[in-house]
């Protein structure tokens, strides 16, 4: 019996030891009027977390179907919607600033990933940033993302932040996703935003429709004891 029981221990140790979603926005509902939490904070499909919009950025809910479509599972529009934002500001003082943001404490957990779908109109910035905060307030750039065309999805865009500690065990834990003059942020003046379409010139009405937005992580070796202990002390007092 103590053989099986430490052996039961080991797997319930390494079952909860893999990476698991912590939040997931995949902005589904009957209609663009009806998704959870609204168009400026759409709650989490799965999982906890805070969804809001930062600088001059405005949203409202658009088929995730359209042009190829998201990953997300569901084929049929309704209920498969994205996250559809706009207002992206002047070429002359947009740079990192406006953009979907996403707050989610990793309290308890390490390796964090970050996955999302987007969306690029033809009139959107082609390129833009994925970046972090650990206090709230200062942000860091994680990762550019860019795309070759416009009126298309590119999906699956990732980072993992297992190389950053900071990150772990955090409560202020957050990301956005902000567009950028180039694809190293370093344009100015009238070569800004290049247009995501090459038919096309960058406007401010242009939009970014995310889907999935996926945070998922893995928990702290202690945690994940305690767990284990918890399911097989529950398992004993069965038997």
């Amino acid at each position: 019996m103590k053989t099986k029981s430490l052996l039961l221990s080991s797997l319930l140790i390494a079952s909860v030891a893999q990476g698991a979603i912590v939040a997931q926005w995949n902005f589904n509902g009957g209609s663009t009027t009806t998704v959870p939490g609204g168009s400026s904070a759409p709650t989490p499909s799965v999982g906890a977390g805070v969804a809001s919009l930062s600088g001059s950025a405005t949203a409202t809910f658009a088929s995730g179907i359209s042009q190829g479509g998201s990953s997300d599972p569901v084929i049929t529009s309704p209920n498969n919607f994205g996250w559809n934002t706009s207002t992206y500001g002047a070429i002359s003082s947009a740079e990192l600033v406006n953009g979907p943001r996403f707050n989610v404490s990793t309290v308890g957990l390490t390796d964090v990933k970050v996955s999302f779908d987007l969306r690029f109109s033809n009139t959107s910035s082609r390129h833009g940033a994925l970046q972090y905060t650990t206090d709230g307030a200062a942000w860091t750039t994680a990762r550019f993302f860019s795309t070759t065309a416009g009126d298309t999805w590119v999906n699956n865009i990732t980072f993992d932040f297992t190389s950053i500690p900071v990150v772990n065990n955090n409560s202020a834990f957050g990301i956005r996703m902000v567009n950028a003059h180039e694809l190293t942020a370093t344009g100015t003046g009238a070569a800004a935003f290049v247009a995501a379409s090459t038919t096309a010139t960058y406007g401010t009405g242009g939009t970014w429709r995310f889907d999935m937005v996926t945070v998922d992580a893995i928990p702290e070796p202690s945690t994940a004891l305690l767990g284990a202990i918890g399911a097989l002390a529950l398992l004993r007092r069965r038997r």
